[in-house]
């Protein structure tokens, strides 16, 4: 074998070389960019899903913060519903108890209701008792026949019932329409 042969062997050995060296290289630079443009996509996913938390929280705060609102207002307009059926029952409560007062059955009832409110204190000499004027005027003679107590007139507002006074033992007892109406819608 001459030097020339021998050349082109060395020759073809060292392009066999650089073609497998070629080979490789481009398979790592191949390789590297996969890396990169994988490396990118999960960052731009990450980035991505991170904004994506960030809206649907905000959406959530959003909701949330509407419905608080929509549910404090509805809240609202129970309450005011509530409150205006109340004032009309009120009212209508009220209109059937002046009626009531103008029947010959008041009558029974409210010395039944004296007699409750007197037999709560144990002497009567300090005391006075109001009624309403509508009452005094019809009623006056009869209450002091029947009890010996000082009679005085109250406002026709507290629909009829009776106030008992004590000033010297600090005893106020109302025992009023008015009152005792007041309290069941209170508790009602």
């Amino acid at each position: 074998m001459n030097i020339e042969e021998k050349t082109k062997i060395f020759e073809a050995s060292c392009q066999k070389l650089l073609q497998k060296e070629i080979t490789q290289l481009n398979k790592n630079i191949d390789s590297e960019i996969e890396k990169q443009i994988k490396d990118e996509v999960e960052e731009y996913e990450q980035k991505e899903e991170v904004t994506y938390n960030k809206r649907l929280e905000k959406l959530e705060k959003d909701y949330n913060k509407q419905m608080y609102l929509m549910q404090m207002e509805s809240k609202k307009e129970i309450l005011e519903a509530k409150k205006e059926w109340q004032k009309d029952l009120k009212k209508e409560v009220e209109n059937r108890v002046k009626n009531y007062a103008n029947t010959p059955e008041y009558e029974t009832f409210l010395f039944a209701r004296i007699d409750e409110t007197i037999r709560k204190t144990t002497q009567t000499q300090n005391c006075t008792l109001g009624i309403t004027q509508q009452d005094y005027e019809k009623f006056a003679s009869k209450i002091q026949e029947k009890y010996p107590i000082k009679l005085y007139q109250i406002a026709n507002s507290y629909l009829g019932g009776c106030v008992l006074e004590d000033k010297n033992a600090g005893i106020y007892i109302d025992n009023t329409l008015q009152n005792s109406m007041e309290e069941r819608f209170e508790n009602h």
